[in-house]
């Protein structure tokens, strides 16, 4: 397989996404590997390894995000030069979705409250500590920006309507027509259709498990911190 050519990472990146991800791998896996390649965890807050639950493995996607662009400067110089001297196959890249608030927004939009208690669910970590305890967590979900939930959550509806074209459910997990945060002229014209809710559980299907009322009402909730009292 053709090695990975180093294209730089683009300024202010703080989210990698890794493809071609071995199957086996799940996030402590990738927790294990930043340690063996000397990376102190309070370099990062935001880990997700997307899973397929009826295959029971990953879908060879991890997005992970660091507190700052030197962080993430310097992950990425180490996959690729990993994958340049074939000690593995993984490539990387910026992710679509930046920052830890638009990750974890999106994450919860397309999810719901039950994902955040799945095996598979983003790690968090706050100075070098993975978050366990359900009212830390919960906390950290509780505190989204309003904005930033409402952007992340019409971005799920458009993206279940199939309001831009995609050429395949695999390669728009990899490849999301446009960043959460940014307006662009396909978005402002566009006009979102209802979503029909599929059975998807992750990233691969993009399907939608909420009704449009159930998501707005997830706004609500988060924005209130009403969900806390649900647990």
């Amino acid at each position: 397989m053709r090695p990975q050519r180093r294209s730089g990472l683009a300024e202010g990146a703080t989210t990698l996404m890794l493809r071609r991800l071995p199957e086996d791998w799940d996030a402590q896996r990738i927790v294990e590997w930043l340690r063996e390649n000397r990376l102190k965890l309070n370099q990062i807050d935001f880990l997700y390894v997307p899973f397929d639950k009826r295959a029971d493995c990953n879908i060879e996607l991890a997005f992970i995000n660091f507190v700052d662009h030197s962080s993430a400067k310097k992950v990425y110089n180490i996959i690729v030069r990993q994958n340049r001297d074939g000690i593995w196959e993984t490539i990387v890249s910026a992710g679509n979705i930046q920052g830890f608030d638009w990750n974890l927004a999106y994450f919860l939009a397309r999810f719901g409250h039950q994902g955040v208690w799945e095996k598979d669910a983003p790690l968090i970590f706050r100075d070098g500590r993975q978050l366990q305890d359900r009212q830390e967590i919960m906390g950290v979900y509780a505190s989204l920006p309003p904005e930033i939930m409402t952007e992340a959550t019409r971005f799920v509806r458009e993206e279940s309507a199939g309001t831009f074209p995609s050429p395949g459910s695999r390669r728009r997990a990899q490849q999301l027509p446009w960043k959460l945060g940014e307006e662009t002229e396909g978005r402002r014209g566009a006009e979102i259709a209802v979503p029909t809710p599929a059975m998807g559980t992750n990233v691969v299907e993009m399907g939608l498990e909420n009704s449009e009322v159930e998501l707005l009402a997830l706004i609500q909730e988060v924005q209130t911190g009403a969900w806390l009292f649900r647990f």
